[in-house]
């Protein structure tokens, strides 16, 4: 038995966006995660982890760790006036400058990659 999926029709580039296009293409994504083939399911849930892997750097001693999923298990429930984390970026307890997020926000000279408030003032670079 063949797998079918719904189509989605094709918005051409000058046209309006109307909300059954992207109805359309939400349908059209949500049937193929749901199908199973390729395991979308869990590549979505990994793909979150990863953005959020590892947010905060050791203890000075580097031998007390935060859990990989901390942000998923912990800081997303907190409310938006909490101040996290307490240290610095790079610092120990600090935001890891390695872990995707911060090293997007706050650049990173391991990785030669220059913070945000760079990157959106100085497009050229």
């Amino acid at each position: 038995m063949p797998l079918t999926f719904p189509r989605v029709n094709e918005v051409q580039p000058g046209d309006p966006l109307a909300s059954r296009n992207v109805a359309q293409l939400a349908d059209a994504f949500n049937a193929r995660i749901r199908s199973g083939l390729g395991d979308a399911a869990f590549r979505v849930a990994f793909w979150w982890l990863s953005a959020f892997r590892q947010l905060r750097n050791p203890d000075a001693s580097r031998n007390l760790w935060p859990s990989n999923a901390e942000a998923l298990e912990f800081y997303q429930h907190l409310p938006a006036d909490v101040d996290f984390p307490l240290s610095e970026p790079g610092d120990p307890e600090g935001l890891n400058l390695v872990s995707t997020l911060p090293w997007y926000v706050y650049g990173s000279a391991a990785t030669a990659k220059a913070n945000e408030a760079d990157r959106l003032t100085n497009p050229e670079d």
